[in-house]
């Protein structure tokens, strides 16, 4: 901060006086009055300069500030509006995505369906509409219509008011009249059975010639955008809020009721910026309501033609302003009695409104770094869920893969091949093996992996991750990975653990652009960190961190990095893994000399393992009855053709539905029950086999899956799962453990068994 330098005004006795005449002692001249009438004209016009100049300065000082003062606040209350209308369109833009989601699923439930079959159907329609809208407070209704606009199902009433017509409605003439036009949204509307505030959202049907059947159509209520524009609202007292189609016309608006039918609800800038589809702005106009003036931002809400809008009266951000400069001027106006004083309280009064303006500005930058983190979050979020679902997909294929590479490798051995003759089976099983390790990796990453604590061995797991690490590091950055020979074992999930290894190298390699050395450590902890301990440290030699940030660095959205270039979850991760397992995560920094992160983790004693379990080898050939459960095809034939050469008798069908009818069925009997987890239909492999073991405790239930999200559910039923892909041989011994359990089982009980143990 720059000071002014406080300067006293000018006294006779500070300014430089002419040089006094010489003495002469003997003829000494009379005293001239002209000098000394001459000397206080010159104080007097210095005073006169002084009084003007304590006037004056203070004026224009008063002035300018507060012109300042006017544009600093108008800038600030645009800053907070486009804030808040950015807010406004983001939220709009989600309900939006998800009632057009919506729609689409409804037109998906209706199929090919003409009308005869919708109203044929319309009991088992009405409530699949209602169980999809259960959990959507903003959707109103959701409507089909048939090419007159008479209802033919909605979700609101059984049956549907078949009297309704909705064929004047402005959606649904565009519908009819523009084939192939997508999504159209209506401005506000009042339902002619239900009497509701709504905006309509709807797609049009067609026959199977293209010509118009009738839409599909979802409203949404007025109340819920301005319920959610008033929550905005108290972040910014006094604003408006409205949603308006691109046309200028009505969606909500808060505070105040929605102008029906009205078609002005933007400024002519506004409409014509509209129209232009530009992006966001602002403007200044005279209300049509109460022709006050105000300050709007608008912005366009992202995929549809629906702009955001929020405002502000100018005399609301003129009170606040008057309010700044009254104070200013009740400060300002004494101190016009002394130079001295007025430049001191002007310092201060600059210094204060220097530090308010700062204060503002960081807690600007901190509510853009929190939704930045957000934003973020919510990405990582959705594309978790596209992740898990290509690791599922991708899972199916592997099993094919493998299953089929099992039986070509068992075909080998028939026609006389040894299997080490067979390299194209071993690169496909290398192949499988590191697909396999890839969707672990992508699922654990997407949050769908259920979190299974192992003990993991650090001397062979850490050096192991080296072909991890290694990729995400420039050449500038030097590996080193070292494992003391003693340290013991630790338990906690694996993925999770290789995650954190992952986050913090992430966090080194950004704090080292130049290059430098990165250090993995493990070993034994000392005492000082506590009894027990295993602790593992990623070091750097890069620009370390601020002291009086370290407090903060294992917060939730915390981040040293530049905006944009981190979220502030990754050592959030790293903090939580280590509670998890029972330890602790620590930070230790020097700023110019490096960081160093530590991982305590509780350690496992060398001799402990999993309680043993009685287990039986399978014999060679399984003589088992199978009714496998399995809805993709291409998965279903490799698996029954590798259990067929196991030696089993398989039975496939495509749901638990088809599989309930054949286990009723008493002229067939199963053994063992294998079967997909995720699966069309009512119920899931879960259910079923829940099912079975409640109503055929002699049969055997195994169930495999590609997508692990379910998997902790399964395993609290005390349900058998396998992951895909699955060895052949731990598919066999599944098989043979679940139908062996089942024959003891029914022993233990003194009921007769269902099969032979020895196969």
């Amino acid at each position: 901060m720059h000071r002014l330098p406080v300067t006293d005004p000018p006294t006779p006795s500070s300014r430089r006086m002419p040089p006094l005449p010489r003495v002469v002692p003997a003829r000494a001249p009379p005293p001239d009055p002209g000098a000394d009438t001459t000397v206080h004209h010159r104080v007097v016009d210095t005073l006169r300069w002084v009084v003007l100049l304590s006037v004056l300065l203070p004026v224009l000082a008063f002035v300018g500030i507060a012109a300042w003062q006017l544009r600093v606040q108008s800038e600030a209350t645009y800053a907070r509006l486009e804030r808040a209308v950015r807010v406004a369109a983001e939220h709009a833009a989600k309900v939006f995505e998800t009632n057009e989601m919506l729609l689409r699923r409804v037109v998906d439930a209706l199929g090919a369906d003409d009308d005869a079959r919708i109203v044929q159907r319309e009991r088992v329609l009405h409530e699949r509409l209602r169980a999809m809208s259960a959990d959507l407070p903003q959707v109103q209704s959701i409507w089909v219509q048939d090419a007159t606009g008479r209802p033919l199902l909605t979700n609101r009433y059984l049956p549907a008011p078949r009297a309704l017509d909705v064929s004047d409605r402005e959606f649904f003439v565009w519908h009819r009249d523009h084939p192939g036009r997508g999504l159209f949204i209506s401005d506000a509307l009042v339902g002619r059975v239900t009497g509701d505030l709504f905006s309509d959202l709807s797609l049009r049907r067609d026959r199977p010639d293209g010509s118009f059947a009738g839409l599909v159509s979802v409203g949404v209520y007025s109340r819920y955008f301005s319920d959610f524009h008033a929550g905005l609202a108290e972040y910014v007292p006094g604003a408006t809020f409205s949603l308006v189609r691109d046309d200028g016309r009505w969606i909500s608006r808060h505070p105040g009721p929605v102008p029906l039918g009205a078609g002005e609800a933007a400024d002519p800038v506004m409409r014509e910026a509209m129209r232009q589809r530009v992006a966001a702005g602002r403007l200044s106009h005279a209300s049509s309501g109460d022709g006050a003036q105000r300050l709007v931002a608008y912005r366009k809400v992202d995929g549809y033609p629906v702009y955001a809008a929020a405002g502000l009266g100018r005399a609301d951000m003129l009170a606040d302003w008057r309010a700044g400069v009254a104070l200013l001027a009740a400060i300002m106006a004494p101190l016009t009695l002394g130079s001295v004083m007025l430049a001191w309280v002007a310092l201060r009064r600059a210094e204060q409104g220097l530090a308010a303006v700062e204060r503002l500005q960081s807690e600007s930058a901190q509510r853009l770094r929190v939704e930045a983190a957000l934003r973020q979050s919510q990405k990582l979020e959705a594309l978790g869920r596209l992740t898990g679902g290509v690791a599922h997909d991708f899972n199916n294929l592997l099993t094919v893969v493998n299953n089929n590479a099992h039986l070509l490798r068992r075909l080998g051995g028939v026609h006389g091949r040894s299997a080490g003759a067979m390299p194209q089976l071993d690169a496909i099983d290398r192949a499988v093996r590191t697909g396999t390790q890839l969707t672990r990796q992508l699922l654990a990453f997407s949050r769908r992996q259920v979190v299974h604590p192992e003990l993991i061995s650090l001397q062979e797991r850490l050096p192991d991750m080296q072909v991890l690490v290694r990729p995400l590091l420039p050449p500038g950055i030097a590996l080193d990975i070292e494992v003391a020979p003693d340290t013991a074992g630790i338990e906690v999930d694996r993925a999770e653990f290789e995650l954190a290894i992952l986050n913090l190298v992430g966090n080194a390699r950004d704090a080292m652009p130049e290059g430098g050395m990165l250090r993995l450590r493990a070993r034994n902890a000392d005492p000082s960190d506590g009894p027990g301990q295993v602790r593992v440290d990623v070091s750097d030699t890069g620009q370390g961190i601020a002291p009086e940030l370290l407090d903060r660095v294992f917060e939730p959205f915390f981040s040293t990095k530049p905006r944009g270039q981190g979220t502030g979850l990754g050592l959030s991760q790293v903090r939580e893994l280590c509670r998890a397992a029972g330890g602790t995560a620590r930070l230790s920094s020097t700023p110019g000399a490096g960081t160093t992160v530590s991982m305590l983790f509780p350690a496992i004693a060398a001799g402990r393992s999993a309680p043993a379990r009685e287990a039986a080898t399978p014999p060679p050939t399984l003589t088992l009855r199978v009714l496998m459960v399995e809805d993709n095809a291409e998965v279903a034939s490799a698996t029954q053709a590798l259990l067929e050469a196991m030696g089993c008798t398989v039975r496939r069908v495509a749901d638990a539905d088809a599989a309930h009818g054949e286990l009723v069925d008493e002229s067939v009997a199963f053994d063992v029950v294998l079967s997909d987890i995720a699966m069309p239909g009512a119920s899931d492999g879960i259910a079923l086999g829940t099912w079975v073991r409640r109503h055929h405790p002699e049969i055997g239930v195994v169930l495999m899956t590609g997508y692990a999200e379910r998997l902790g559910r399964a395993n609290e039923q005390g349900l058998v799962v396998l992951l895909k892909p699955c060895e052949p041989t731990a598919l066999a011994q599944a098989l043979w453990d679940a139908h062996r359990a089942v024959v003891v089982g029914a022993g233990a009980a003194g009921l007769p068994g269902t099969g032979d143990l020895a196969g």
